[in-house]
């Protein structure tokens, strides 16, 4: 949804790609789409196991996983984009989309009571 209904014309802008690159992706979606399910997952086992390890509240596991997204994969994921020189509009979609997916997870786990 992040990279489709919300975001699809302005990332897909900031990727300077052209109709047929743009077309080739979309082709790909279900493949990337079951690939990014797996990558969350692993993600989420290893929060899972961080929070096992600890006495924590629903606050703790809210702030231990929004902590990891802004304290770990942000500092990556603009280290990657800078390296790529890619712009400050490409950088925040990308980083308000793992924001989301943190977010959501945490969610989940203090849902579920983990």
């Amino acid at each position: 949804m992040w990279y489709g209904a919300l975001f699809d014309k302005p990332w897909r802008a900031e990727q300077h790609w052209t109709e047929a690159e743009a077309r080739r992706a979309k082709a790909n979606s279900p493949r990337m789409f079951a690939i990014s399910l797996v990558c969350e997952a692993i993600i989420a086992t290893a929060l899972v196991h961080v929070l096992g390890r600890i006495p924590h509240s629903p606050v703790i596991t809210v702030m231990i996983v929004m902590g990891s997204a802004i304290g770990l994969v942000m500092p990556t994921m603009v280290m990657n984009h800078g390296y790529a020189q890619r712009s400050l509009k490409l950088v925040l979609i990308d980083a308000g989309h793992w924001l989301a997916v943190f977010f959501a997870m945490a969610a989940v786990f203090v849902a579920l009571g983990v």
